[in-house]
């Protein structure tokens, strides 16, 4: 029996999807009350503290077998305890965040599905049939979801070029500094 290799593109895409997916739609929101030079200190804090705990765990996963989890690792060093207070951390961001695709998807569909079909469509049923073709993907295969999410993180990309392309020729320092 031949077992196929993950490919590792496909799983550097789900982990940017993953990490680009909420950002890029919470991020200009949620800064933009600290304008431009205030925007970009909260990025790059954001990004080294990114950065710095991706590197512990790297660190702590080399002094584990292959195959030892999260759980594992957390129970092992910081004991039962924060192992228990990690574990919902854990679920409470996973539940919000399938709430919130699920609720922000289902919206999109529901809207797109109504002017497909010249009508209104509900919330809920827009919310179901999201969940119902995501549910799907993932239920098929891995090597599906990791086909969507390069098709998706590639579109973001594009969109996000050809979205400040234009904006960048006409940005200028004294307005994104406020020093007019």
């Amino acid at each position: 029996m031949s077992t196929k290799t993950p490919s590792l593109f496909g799983g550097a895409m789900i982990i940017a999807g993953t990490v680009i997916g909420a950002g890029m739609l919470a991020n200009p929101t949620a800064t933009s009350g600290v304008w431009f030079a205030g925007s970009l200190v909260v990025l790059l804090y954001t990004w080294f503290s990114m950065l710095s705990s991706g590197l512990m765990i790297l660190e702590v996963n080399t002094h584990y077998p292959h195959g030892a989890s999260f759980d594992t690792m957390v129970k092992d060093l910081l004991g039962p305890v924060w192992n228990i207070i990690n574990g919902v951390a854990v679920a409470f961001v996973l539940y919000l965040l399938t709430y919130a695709y699920i609720f922000v998807g289902g919206d999109l569909t529901a809207k797109g599905i109504g002017s497909a079909v010249g009508g209104e469509i509900s919330l809920s049923v827009g919310q179901l049939v999201f969940f119902g073709i995501l549910a799907f993907c993932v239920w098929a295969s891995a090597r599906l979801v990791d086909r969507f999410t390069s098709i998706l993180i590639g579109g973001m990309v594009l969109t996000f070029i050809w979205a400040t392309g234009g904006l960048i020729a006409d940005a200028k320092m004294p307005v994104l500094f406020d020093t007019q």
